[in-house]
């Protein structure tokens, strides 16, 4: 019934998907090792500088 009021769809484009359709899955990209607070992109998955301090 959930389905049927809150139609399953892309959290990117809308279209109909569970989560993400094939094509924007397909279209992501992997940012590698980042800072577990902000995200920055690192070489490490540790705290990056800023967020340290």
């Amino acid at each position: 019934m959930m389905d049927w009021i809150f139609r399953p769809q892309c959290a990117a484009c809308g279209a109909a998907a569970v989560t993400l359709c094939a094509a924007c899955r397909a279209s992501l990209v992997e940012i590698g090792a980042a800072c577990p607070r902000c995200a920055e992109p690192s070489e490490h998955e540790a705290l990056c500088r800023r967020c340290r301090t």
